[in-house]
């Protein structure tokens, strides 16, 4: 799904406009197909909703969108619902995300509690991107009542912003409006949301900062990706 995301996007960028409406056609038909996609199994896979909601958004699949975007809040409400232990951050090894994921049904194996949640945060960022006002409202509310902390790492406006281990601020909690309101800020107090630099997408490097998330696995830009749906993706 993330791979697929990812190359829609490039063929947008370079503007072979008729190939990526097909790797969307691809997409979508194999998330209608394939329930796996709604259920990642930890903090890692998180950005792998962004490139594929924004390819579908792209082409105006919203129901697709929409039901990816739906899903994955159901899953992760009820994992959280379910465990203590959540679902393994970004940086969990293999070991620790099976352990995470399927440990939690057994006395002997101990799991750290954890309600952090970067998969909370992605999914809220994109239902208020796509002004998804009713999804928007049902997953905070959601979110809320099963106790999930959406976290997220922040970023300053230097080389750091693109390295794991570089100039970024670790957020343990995104506080989010109850209500989405057009055109409004939905972050309450956040330094990503508060600032005004897109050096990425103002310098043309829209899908280079998309495939950054890719690599680094914690983190996506809002601010990018604002200027991103509403200017590039609408050029498809």
């Amino acid at each position: 799904m993330e791979v697929l995301g990812l190359l829609g996007l490039l063929q947008i960028k370079r503007q072979e406009i008729s190939l990526a409406e097909e790797t969307a056609d691809m997409l979508e038909t194999l998330i209608n197909n394939n329930s796996g996609f709604f259920s990642p199994i930890s903090d890692k896979y998180a950005v792998s909703i962004i490139p594929s909601s924004l390819l579908l958004k792209a082409f105006n699949r919203i129901d697709t969108c929409t039901q990816l975007i739906r899903k994955v809040a159901v899953w992760i409400c009820n994992r959280y619902e379910l465990s203590e232990a959540g679902l393994a951050s970004p940086y969990s090894t293999e070991e620790e995300e099976i352990q995470t994921l399927l440990g939690y049904a057994y006395d002997f194996i101990d799991l750290p509690r954890r309600r952090e949640s970067y998969i909370a945060t992605i999914v809220v960022d994109l239902s208020a991107l796509f002004q998804l006002n009713h999804l928007y409202d049902d997953v905070v509310n959601d979110i809320q009542a099963v106790a999930i902390y959406p976290c997220n790492v922040e970023v300053k406006n230097t080389l750091g912003r693109d390295v794991i281990n570089g100039d970024a601020i670790y957020t343990p909690v995104v506080r989010f409006t109850d209500k989405l309101t057009i055109g409004g800020n939905w972050r309450v107090g956040n330094h990503q949301e508060d600032a005004n630099e897109s050096f990425c997408y103002e310098n043309h490097l829209w899908w280079e900062l998309i495939s950054t998330s890719s690599v680094v696995r914690d983190r996506h830009f809002i601010n990018d990706l604002r200027k991103i749906v509403t200017n590039e993706l609408t050029k498809s």
